[in-house]
Protein backbone atom coordinates (compact mmCIF):
# COMPACT_ATOMS: atom_id res chain seq x y z
CA UNK A 1 0.00 0.00 0.00
CA UNK A 2 2.83 2.38 0.87
CA UNK A 3 4.48 1.69 -2.53
CA UNK A 4 1.23 2.50 -4.36
CA UNK A 5 0.91 5.83 -2.51
CA UNK A 6 4.54 6.72 -3.28
CA UNK A 7 4.07 5.86 -6.96
CA UNK A 8 0.83 7.85 -7.13
CA UNK A 9 2.53 10.84 -5.46
CA UNK A 10 5.43 10.63 -7.90
CA UNK A 11 3.01 10.45 -10.82
CA UNK A 12 1.08 13.50 -9.55
CA UNK A 13 4.34 15.42 -9.17
CA UNK A 14 5.32 14.53 -12.74
CA UNK A 15 1.85 15.49 -14.02
CA UNK A 16 2.10 18.87 -12.26
CA UNK A 17 5.58 19.48 -13.70
CA UNK A 18 4.47 18.59 -17.23
CA UNK A 19 1.29 20.67 -16.86
CA UNK A 20 3.19 23.72 -15.59
CA UNK A 21 5.75 23.41 -18.37
CA UNK A 22 3.02 23.14 -21.00
CA UNK A 23 1.35 26.26 -19.56
CA UNK A 24 4.65 28.15 -19.90
CA UNK A 25 5.23 27.00 -23.48
CA UNK A 26 8.45 25.17 -22.66
CA UNK A 27 8.83 21.40 -22.71
CA UNK A 28 8.94 19.57 -19.40
CA UNK A 29 12.45 19.36 -17.97
CA UNK A 30 14.46 16.36 -19.03
CA UNK A 31 18.05 15.40 -18.38
CA UNK A 32 19.05 16.11 -21.98
CA UNK A 33 16.93 19.19 -22.68
CA UNK A 34 14.51 19.40 -25.56
CA UNK A 35 14.65 19.69 -29.32
CA UNK A 36 13.42 22.87 -30.92
CA UNK A 37 12.82 24.17 -34.43
CA UNK A 38 12.48 27.90 -35.02
CA UNK A 39 11.68 29.33 -38.43
CA UNK A 40 11.89 33.04 -39.08
CA UNK A 41 11.19 34.92 -42.29
CA UNK A 42 11.20 38.60 -43.20
CA UNK A 43 13.12 41.50 -44.72
CA UNK A 44 16.56 43.03 -44.28
CA UNK A 45 17.69 46.52 -45.18
CA UNK A 46 19.58 47.33 -48.36
CA UNK A 47 23.31 46.98 -47.75
CA UNK A 48 22.91 45.53 -44.25
CA UNK A 49 22.03 42.39 -42.32
CA UNK A 50 19.55 44.31 -40.16
CA UNK A 51 15.80 43.91 -40.44
CA UNK A 52 12.64 42.37 -39.05
CA UNK A 53 10.78 39.10 -39.41
CA UNK A 54 8.15 36.84 -37.89
CA UNK A 55 8.91 33.50 -36.23
CA UNK A 56 7.26 30.24 -35.28
CA UNK A 57 8.85 27.90 -32.76
CA UNK A 58 7.84 24.30 -32.09
CA UNK A 59 9.14 21.50 -29.94
CA UNK A 60 10.72 22.48 -26.62
CA UNK A 61 9.57 26.06 -27.27
CA UNK A 62 6.03 26.61 -28.55
CA UNK A 63 5.61 30.29 -29.41
CA UNK A 64 5.36 32.76 -32.28
CA UNK A 65 5.89 36.45 -32.76
CA UNK A 66 8.35 38.96 -34.18
CA UNK A 67 12.12 39.04 -34.62
CA UNK A 68 14.42 42.05 -34.73
CA UNK A 69 17.59 41.30 -36.68
CA UNK A 70 20.75 43.27 -35.95
CA UNK A 71 23.57 42.05 -38.16
CA UNK A 72 27.06 42.81 -39.30
CA UNK A 73 28.47 41.43 -42.54
CA UNK A 74 32.26 41.16 -42.46
CA UNK A 75 32.52 39.74 -45.97
CA UNK A 76 33.00 36.05 -45.20
CA UNK A 77 31.03 35.90 -41.92
CA UNK A 78 27.70 37.47 -40.92
CA UNK A 79 27.24 37.98 -37.17
CA UNK A 80 23.70 38.67 -36.02
CA UNK A 81 21.92 39.35 -32.75
CA UNK A 82 18.28 38.30 -32.85
CA UNK A 83 15.53 39.44 -30.47
CA UNK A 84 12.60 37.00 -30.54
CA UNK A 85 9.48 38.49 -28.92
CA UNK A 86 6.62 36.03 -28.55
CA UNK A 87 3.42 35.76 -26.59
CA UNK A 88 5.27 34.18 -23.65
CA UNK A 89 8.34 36.39 -23.41
CA UNK A 90 11.51 37.42 -25.19
CA UNK A 91 14.70 35.47 -25.87
CA UNK A 92 17.95 36.55 -27.46
CA UNK A 93 20.06 34.59 -29.94
CA UNK A 94 23.50 35.13 -31.47
CA UNK A 95 24.11 33.75 -34.95
CA UNK A 96 27.33 33.13 -36.82
CA UNK A 97 26.82 32.57 -40.53
CA UNK A 98 29.95 31.52 -42.40
CA UNK A 99 29.28 32.06 -46.09
CA UNK A 100 29.56 28.72 -47.85
CA UNK A 101 30.01 27.00 -44.48
CA UNK A 102 28.36 26.19 -41.18
CA UNK A 103 25.64 28.39 -39.70
CA UNK A 104 25.30 28.20 -35.89
CA UNK A 105 23.15 29.85 -33.22
CA UNK A 106 23.24 30.21 -29.43
CA UNK A 107 20.54 31.40 -27.02
CA UNK A 108 22.18 34.05 -24.84
CA UNK A 109 19.35 35.08 -22.45
CA UNK A 110 15.62 35.52 -22.01
CA UNK A 111 12.82 37.26 -20.13
CA UNK A 112 9.52 36.11 -18.60
CA UNK A 113 8.99 32.45 -19.50
CA UNK A 114 12.45 32.31 -21.07
CA UNK A 115 14.53 33.40 -18.06
CA UNK A 116 17.43 30.94 -17.70
CA UNK A 117 16.93 29.49 -21.19
CA UNK A 118 20.09 28.19 -22.89
CA UNK A 119 20.49 26.45 -26.20
CA UNK A 120 22.38 26.03 -29.42
CA UNK A 121 22.11 24.51 -32.82
CA UNK A 122 22.61 24.80 -36.55
CA UNK A 123 20.57 26.50 -39.19
CA UNK A 124 19.91 26.62 -42.88
CA UNK A 125 19.09 29.71 -44.87
CA UNK A 126 20.59 33.19 -44.75
CA UNK A 127 19.89 36.75 -45.83
CA UNK A 128 19.65 37.26 -49.58
CA UNK A 129 21.27 40.63 -50.16
CA UNK A 130 19.84 40.89 -53.70
CA UNK A 131 16.15 40.35 -52.83
CA UNK A 132 16.49 41.67 -49.23
CA UNK A 133 14.60 38.57 -48.05
CA UNK A 134 15.63 36.30 -45.19
CA UNK A 135 14.31 32.84 -44.27
CA UNK A 136 16.12 30.74 -41.71
CA UNK A 137 15.31 27.32 -40.23
CA UNK A 138 17.03 26.84 -36.86
CA UNK A 139 17.27 23.33 -35.34
CA UNK A 140 18.84 22.51 -32.00
CA UNK A 141 18.24 21.92 -28.31
CA UNK A 142 17.31 24.17 -25.41
CA UNK A 143 17.27 23.70 -21.65
CA UNK A 144 17.14 25.65 -18.40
Amino acid sequence: MRRIRATAAAFMGLALTVGAAAELGVAAPTSGGGKVEIIYEGKIGKGSATGHATFTAKGAIADSGTVLIHGRDTGRIVYTKLTFTGKKGTFYVSEKIIKGGVHTWTVTSGTSTYVGLHGKGVESGAPNFQTLHVRVDMIGTVSR
